[in-house]
């Protein structure tokens, strides 16, 4: 269903992608889609747990609007893979 029409996921990504805030999605779609909900429970955890998961953590900032889409990207696409 993340890819359908209706997914409440993919409408957060588009809104988030257009700079629209957490608090500006939820408003618009009467709920929260549970991808957003599942960045921030993993980011408490991994803190928590002291675990190290980049793009996870990349993620979160981004939905949490502590960096913009390019830092993002930037930030994602600068992980090196650990053998």
């Amino acid at each position: 269903t993340c890819t359908g029409s209706l997914s409440k996921n993919q409408r957060a990504g588009q809104l988030l992608g257009q700079g629209k805030s957490v608090l500006d999605i939820r408003a618009e779609l009467k709920t929260m889609p549970e991808g957003i909900n599942t960045a921030q429970s993993l980011a408490v955890l991994m803190e928590r747990e002291k675990l190290s998961f980049p793009i996870i953590m990349a993620t979160q900032r981004f939905i949490a609007g502590a960096c913009s889409l390019e830092q993002f990207f930037k930030s994602v696409l600068s992980i090196r893979a650990v053998s």
